[in-house]
């Protein structure tokens, strides 16, 4: 669970965690209702064996909250999709009172339930998320990572024999590839990688006429 800071109000809303998207995305429904400000965009997403999952015309700005580090303040973007993933985890599991289950602050206290992903944080901001502290074997055979939002669970998680069926065979992957037109991507750059420079035919003979005559630059 993750706050997003609007208009001197934090609102509460569920997010997905996935370090192999390339960019973040946020839902439609979310842009909507807190009316955040966009901007338009051309983007096209791409996952699994290159196929396109997804198109988006609209990239919004907000700024992430926690309810557990009230000086965490963080600057985002994201990509407006209608539906940013189906519902998870797919089925509920009941596993009893998770207060009775760890002795650390879970991020989403009510992980076990199926819910819809109003938020997908990806590789632009998970590095600034992310929190020393990494613990094994939790929950039958889970690992959980600290972040400013709480403790993340990562792992299988398994429904009781009787809860078996089909819905729960149901997989869904996570990985992300964006494609978005010149001016967004200059937008979204970082920092500029070095340029290697081609010369024309013409420069090159004058190049090496500099260098064969040691005339300064």
């Amino acid at each position: 669970m993750i706050r997003i800071h609007h208009h001197h109000t934090d609102f509460e809303w569920r997010a997905l965690i996935d370090p192999g998207s390339e960019i973040s995305f946020i839902s439609e429904e979310v842009q909507r209702k807190l009316k955040l400000p966009v901007q338009s965009v051309m983007a096209t997403v791409a996952g699994v064996n290159s196929s396109v999952t997804a198109t988006s015309n609209k990239m919004c700005s907000f700024t992430l909250r926690s309810k557990f580090d009230k000086q965490f303040s963080l600057s985002a973007r994201a990509l407006v999709l209608k539906t940013v993933s189906d519902s998870l985890p797919s089925i509920s599991i009941d596993i009893g009172n998770t207060q009775n289950l760890f002795d650390f602050p879970l991020a989403d206290p009510c992980f076990n339930q199926s819910g819809k992903i109003d938020l997908l944080i990806g590789a632009d901001l998970y590095p600034l998320i992310i929190r020393d502290g990494l613990k094994f074997n939790v929950f039958q055979r889970n690992m959980a990572q600290n972040t400013v939002f709480g403790w993340v669970l990562m792992g299988p998680l398994e429904p009781p024999i009787s809860q078996n069926n089909i819905e729960y065979t149901r997989s869904l992957s996570f990985f992300n590839e964006v494609t978005m037109d010149e001016e967004i991507q200059r937008f979204w750059k970082l920092e500029e990688l070095p340029q290697i420079l081609f010369l024309t035919a013409a420069e090159q003979f004058c190049e090496n006429l500099f260098e064969k005559n040691n005339v300064p630059r």
